[in-house]
Protein backbone atom coordinates (compact mmCIF):
# COMPACT_ATOMS: atom_id res chain seq x y z
CA UNK A 1 0.00 0.00 0.00
CA UNK A 2 1.41 3.80 -1.01
CA UNK A 3 0.98 6.52 1.34
CA UNK A 4 -2.42 7.37 2.81
CA UNK A 5 -4.03 10.28 4.44
CA UNK A 6 -6.31 10.47 7.00
CA UNK A 7 -9.79 12.27 8.37
CA UNK A 8 -11.00 11.63 11.78
CA UNK A 9 -14.60 12.61 13.13
CA UNK A 10 -15.90 12.34 16.73
CA UNK A 11 -19.42 12.60 18.25
CA UNK A 12 -21.83 11.14 20.41
CA UNK A 13 -25.54 9.45 19.96
CA UNK A 14 -28.33 10.67 22.34
CA UNK A 15 -27.25 8.76 25.07
CA UNK A 16 -23.86 10.56 25.26
CA UNK A 17 -21.61 7.77 24.24
CA UNK A 18 -18.55 9.04 21.79
CA UNK A 19 -17.60 7.44 18.63
CA UNK A 20 -14.51 8.04 16.51
CA UNK A 21 -14.67 7.24 12.61
CA UNK A 22 -11.33 7.19 10.94
CA UNK A 23 -11.46 7.31 6.91
CA UNK A 24 -8.40 6.44 4.56
CA UNK A 25 -7.89 8.64 1.50
CA UNK A 26 -5.22 7.43 -1.11
CA UNK A 27 -4.19 7.40 -4.66
CA UNK A 28 -4.41 4.24 -7.00
CA UNK A 29 -3.03 4.23 -10.73
CA UNK A 30 -5.27 2.65 -13.13
CA UNK A 31 -3.88 2.45 -16.90
CA UNK A 32 -2.01 5.70 -16.35
CA UNK A 33 -4.86 7.17 -14.54
CA UNK A 34 -4.97 8.28 -10.88
CA UNK A 35 -8.15 7.58 -8.90
CA UNK A 36 -8.85 8.88 -5.47
CA UNK A 37 -10.22 6.17 -2.85
CA UNK A 38 -11.76 6.64 0.53
CA UNK A 39 -12.46 4.22 3.29
CA UNK A 40 -13.82 3.72 6.06
CA UNK A 41 -10.80 2.11 8.53
CA UNK A 42 -12.59 2.81 11.76
CA UNK A 43 -15.19 2.96 13.99
CA UNK A 44 -14.73 2.95 17.22
CA UNK A 45 -16.66 3.22 20.81
CA UNK A 46 -14.57 5.95 22.93
CA UNK A 47 -15.33 5.00 26.49
CA UNK A 48 -14.24 7.23 29.23
CA UNK A 49 -12.13 10.98 29.25
CA UNK A 50 -12.12 12.73 25.72
CA UNK A 51 -9.27 14.46 26.24
CA UNK A 52 -6.30 15.23 24.09
CA UNK A 53 -4.18 12.23 24.98
CA UNK A 54 -7.24 9.36 25.34
CA UNK A 55 -8.04 10.52 21.95
CA UNK A 56 -4.75 10.18 20.26
CA UNK A 57 -4.07 7.08 22.01
CA UNK A 58 -7.47 5.51 20.75
CA UNK A 59 -5.96 7.28 16.51
CA UNK A 60 -2.56 5.10 17.19
CA UNK A 61 -4.05 1.95 18.06
CA UNK A 62 -6.74 2.21 15.24
CA UNK A 63 -4.41 3.21 12.79
CA UNK A 64 -1.99 0.54 14.41
CA UNK A 65 -4.69 -2.34 13.96
CA UNK A 66 -5.77 -1.74 10.48
CA UNK A 67 -2.14 -1.42 9.37
CA UNK A 68 -1.47 1.94 8.37
CA UNK A 69 0.22 3.56 10.78
CA UNK A 70 3.37 3.35 9.01
CA UNK A 71 1.79 4.20 5.52
CA UNK A 72 0.30 7.82 6.65
CA UNK A 73 1.63 10.94 4.53
CA UNK A 74 4.87 12.68 6.01
CA UNK A 75 3.60 15.34 7.81
CA UNK A 76 0.95 13.25 9.39
CA UNK A 77 3.27 10.59 10.40
CA UNK A 78 5.51 12.96 12.45
CA UNK A 79 2.22 13.73 14.31
CA UNK A 80 1.60 10.20 15.02
CA UNK A 81 5.14 9.15 15.87
CA UNK A 82 4.98 12.35 18.52
CA UNK A 83 1.44 11.37 19.80
CA UNK A 84 3.39 7.92 20.45
CA UNK A 85 6.33 9.21 22.21
CA UNK A 86 4.37 11.76 24.03
CA UNK A 87 2.13 8.58 25.47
Amino acid sequence: MGKVSLTADLWSDSVLKAYMAITAHYLLEDNGKLLLRSGLIAFHHIPGKHDAKTLAQHFVALTDRAGITTNVCTQQLCCVRFLTLVL
